[in-house]
């Protein structure tokens, strides 16, 4: 069973903050150029954009995801060390058949692109995986 109460809430916190860098890194330094081409966005719309709306929304976002996650390891009895396979297992598979297959839903009625569905579905199933190590990690 979910329990909300029991969660490392600062391991939330740093699990948060690690998938908000990475991208950061993600969509600018290594695939910021393509992400951009296939959302059909320029420099003027991204420099325009409401940073609060934007990076707060998708911090929230982030944050809830990785409260879920830790909730899930918890009550899959996933902790410390010994149990970090198991972690990044369990994050990468929600990723791929939670985040990936109800995105894909999306992009295939959206007809979005193969390499849009890559970037994206790929960054949030990694930082998932980086996600559950780190609050296995502490808990």
């Amino acid at each position: 069973m979910l329990n909300f109460t029991d969660i490392n809430y600062l391991a939330v916190l740093v699990a948060t903050i690690v998938a908000f860098g990475l991208g950061a890194v993600w969509y600018t330094a290594l695939f910021g150029k393509s992400w951009q081409k296939e959302v059909g966005l320029n420099e003027k719309q991204l420099n325009d954009t409401n940073y609060l709306r934007t990076y707060g929304g998708s911090f929230v976002c982030m944050f809830l995801m990785m409260v879920l996650l830790a909730s899930l390891l918890k009550g899959l009895g996933i902790s410390g060390n010994s149990e970090l396979m198991e972690a990044a297992k369990t994050g990468f598979l929600v990723g791929l058949f939670f985040v990936s297959a109800s995105a894909a839903i999306n992009y295939i009625y959206e007809f979005k692109s193969m390499k849009l569905f890559l970037i994206n579905t790929s960054y949030q199933t990694i930082f998932l995986t980086i996600g559950s190590i780190i609050i296995a990690l502490w808990n």
